[in-house]
């Protein structure tokens, strides 16, 4: 029986796991390098091959931050311990996604109603991950279908001889 310590030395080499640490750092860095305004209209979603992927709440916002996409790199991986190679930005944000004002919500966990927006459902766009049935993360169809669990709860199985 493995001890608790090389279990977790053991998951810490883990490439999966390497790779979850780093998506924390981004979301860490993300406001601060973003500043305010940004931060609002644009959100991470997925670094692939070093290239952050991040939405944006219309195709305006996803323009105007492709043309600051250097300034926003640089800024970013000042933050990082890590270098992203790029930047790529897509509208892929509905309404009910954009990250909340901070304005304080009379409903706690729900962002402020903005008066005269009205809220239109999107259904013609798909989720942007399925939540791990075990764990609840956000997962990539494909783990799912290989594996019916994220990667991290799969990296947990294979230490337990699953």
């Amino acid at each position: 029986m493995q001890t608790l310590h090389g279990i977790l030395r053991h998951l810490a080499a883990e490439p999966a796991w390497q790779r979850w640490l780093e998506w924390q750092e981004v979301l860490k860095a993300w406001p601060e390098a973003a500043g305010r305004e940004r931060q609002h209209h644009a959100q991470p979603l997925y670094v692939q091959r070093g290239v952050l992927h991040l939405g944006t709440t219309n195709a305006v916002w996803a323009q105007q931050l492709a043309f600051e996409r250097l300034e926003l790199l640089e800024r970013l991986n000042q933050h990082l311990s890590f270098t992203l190679k790029d930047l790529r930005f897509r509208p892929a944000l509905s309404p009910d996604q954009q990250l909340p004002s901070r304005r304080v919500s009379p409903v706690k966990g729900r962002a402020p109603e903005q008066p005269g927006i009205p809220k239109l459902p999107c259904p013609h766009r798909a989720p942007l991950a399925t939540p791990c049935p075990r764990c609840q993360a956000p997962t990539p169809l494909e783990e799912l279908d290989l594996w019916r669990v994220c990667a991290l709860c799969r990296s947990a199985d294979i230490h337990r001889g699953l």
